[in-house]
């Protein structure tokens, strides 16, 4: 009797923390893309367990990861389509980014190697035959650059945020309005990024949008750096409406 106690006893936080789940698929058609996940059958808004995103077809792999009580957790990779590229890979804990992450410009080159625990930049692909229009008071610049400004995570992890929070604006999907915005902002000598201007439009519905969305991307900026100065400098970001 004395035994079964203590097996049920050692049973009970197997069973405590086991919660029923139920598998939401959707699509989006604007954003060509489909998402399989779970959420709690006592809570259709908490998403719990393996999270999958495909693109349009269902064929090819996109993003996948891991939810835990709605936020996302454990290892999470990002693909390039057709989803053969790895373009992100690295641990979330309670919805933020830790330890060491891995951005690639491609599938052969690393763009960024960043530690999110200790706030450092491993390392981060030279491109030595860009320049950035420095801004020294009234006066702007083209200029190579010592160290580029830099988003944390690279231009694809733009990319990924950017696609995340873009929504086709109705009249210009209804009209077949595509194209690529050119969005620019500041980044100064602190690593933060002013608002967004337009520097290269389509339409204003779409121009809106890429603006918004620019806007919307969190501020983990490091500077450009002149000869060991930080420096002001306009980088540049273009927002891309495709119609499938």
């Amino acid at each position: 009797m004395k035994n079964t106690i203590l097996i049920l006893w050692a049973l009970l936080p197997i069973t405590a923390f086991c919660q029923d789940t139920k598998l939401v698929k959707t699509t989006d058609k604007k954003k060509s893309i489909t998402e399989e996940y779970h959420v709690l059958a006592s809570d259709k808004a908490t998403r719990q367990g393996a999270y999958v995103k495909y693109d349009i077809t269902g064929a090819h792999i996109l993003e996948k990861g891991f939810y835990k009580n709605g936020e996302k957790d454990s290892l999470w990779t990002d693909y390039q389509f057709p989803g053969t590229d790895v373009v992100t890979e690295g641990v979330f804990k309670m919805g933020k980014r830790i330890g060491m992450w891995t951005f690639y410009r491609n599938k052969d080159t690393v763009e960024q190697i960043y530690n999110f625990s200790e706030h450092k930049m491993l390392f981060y692909f030279k491109d030595n035959s860009r320049k950035y229009a420095v801004i020294n008071g009234k006066d702007t610049a083209d200029a190579q650059l010592t160290k580029p400004p830099m988003y944390i995570g690279g231009r694809n992890l733009i990319n990924l945020l950017v696609n995340e929070n873009l929504q086709y604006p109705d009249n210009a999907w209804q009209d077949k309005k595509e194209g690529t915005v050119l969005v620019a902002l500041v980044v100064n000598q602190e690593g933060k990024a002013g608002k967004g201007w337009i520097k290269k439009g389509v339409n204003k519905a779409l121009d809106e949008e890429a603006l918004r969305v620019v806007n919307l991307l969190p501020d983990t900026w490091l500077p450009g750096m002149f000869n060991g100065i930080p420096v002001n400098t306009i980088y540049e970001i273009p927002v891309t409406f495709r119609l499938q």
